[in-house]
């Protein structure tokens, strides 16, 4: 298929999806109008966040409230992030109150913020442990960060050592920017942890291009530079990747590690065997390595990652599709309706899927079917430069 039929193909594929989004809102604002308490919430929050229709924060306030009225935490919390969102954190507490005594971990963390900060009422360092680590016992990682805050205020010193775990934690369960930017500060200064500067910077980078501004200042102050989301460009090269070789000497650089596994095959052929077959995850940058028999099969990566993925010297992460079916020469290339995507893009002959939304390359996945001597290679997005 020609690179000018297949953008057709998306747009109509796109269009159609938009449709049928359209169609399956519609049929839960029905379900909402009727009673259907679940369906309230699920309306708000698509309103909220723009999924398949366009945001309306007043009118995805108006369906958490008639879903908190009946007793949905999920709508209380959220319409309590509605409030704060306004300004009106004495409302935003009452909220949260009512889903973090009815069992919701988001809103336990939530409160524990504003006890912790004196907003929506007095400071209360008590209040703020408490509610604080009763999401930390439900599992809710969200929390790690305010209560290692709390626990440093506390006694800096003495509970420095579980501070660093907690902010570890966080970061690397894909914590948000400001989570990033505290375990960076961790790595600096040594608080808690073995001082390491060259992953602080790392860790800084990261931050920094999910937009935290005190890492995009940090890392101004000391002379290094971070690219953004839409417009990475190469830094430092960690390639190129081989198919049906190993990836071993990507390891260190990547921060690899093998996907968890609950199986026990105890020792011998078989489980060196599964556990060479095991995908590799590097949780840092945001990539997935697998591998059969210990040979790199494919690869995948996002543009929520912090990696550069560059063919003939251009990164496709964030591409235009028109550029990367430009750059990415085939006959048959083929669209299909997308899950997390619009569009799904693929070439057999190149061993390529790219996600598309809004026109652009999300994700993008590599697979063994590549045999090409171009130079196809992968650097770090968030890597600074001196």
């Amino acid at each position: 298929m020609s690179h000018e039929s297949i953008l057709a193909e998306v747009r109509s594929l796109a269009a159609e999806k938009a449709r049928t989004n359209a169609a399956e809102f519609n049929k839960l604002h029905q379900r909402a109008e009727s009673g259907d308490v679940s369906a309230m919430y699920e309306v708000g929050y698509a309103l909220d966040f723009g999924e398949g229709v366009p945001v309306d924060m007043n009118r995805a306030s108006v369906w958490y409230a008639k879903a908190a009225a009946r007793s949905s935490f999920k709508a209380m919390n959220n319409l309590g992030y509605s409030y704060e969102r306004q300004g009106n954190h004495v409302e935003a507490q009452r909220w949260y109150q009512k889903a973090a005594g009815a069992g919701d971990a988001l809103a336990m963390k939530n409160l524990g913020w504003q006890f912790l900060e004196g907003v929506g009422g007095p400071k209360d360092l008590a209040a703020a442990r408490r509610w604080l680590e009763r999401a930390e016992d439900l599992g809710f990682v969200g929390a790690n960060r305010p209560l290692a805050m709390l626990l440093r205020e506390e006694d800096p010193v003495g509970n420095a050592f579980r501070c660093a775990q907690l902010l570890r934690e966080v970061a690397e369960e894909g914590g948000d920017s400001g989570d990033l930017y505290e375990w960076a500060q961790c790595l600096l200064s040594g608080s808690g942890v073995v001082a390491d500067t060259l992953l602080a910077e790392r860790w800084m980078c990261s931050a920094a291009s999910d937009g935290d501004e005190d890492a995009q200042g940090w890392l101004k102050e000391h002379g290094k530079r971070w690219v953004s989301e839409w417009t990475w460009v190469p830094q430092v090269s960690l390639g190129p990747l081989r198919f049906g070789e190993s990836p071993d000497h990507l390891t260190d650089a990547l921060g690899l590690e093998v996907d968890d596994f609950d199986g026990d095959f105890g020792a011998g052929p078989l489980w060196e065997d599964i556990l060479e077959s095991r995908p590799l995850h590097s949780k840092l940058y945001g990539l997935t390595l697998s591998r059969e028999y210990g040979l790199l099969t494919d690869v995948w990566s996002g543009v929520e990652s912090h990696l550069v993925i560059q063919y003939k010297g251009v990164n496709l992460l964030g591409a235009s599709l028109e550029g990367a079916l430009a750059l990415l020469d085939a006959n048959d290339w083929k669209a299909e309706a997308g899950t997390l995507s619009d569009v799904d893009v693929l070439s057999e002959s190149l061993g390529v899927e790219l996600e598309i939304l809004d026109e652009r390359v999300r994700r993008l996945t590599l697979s063994a079917a590549w045999d090409s001597d171009e130079e196809f290679r992968i650097g770090s997005g968030g890597r600074p430069t001196g």
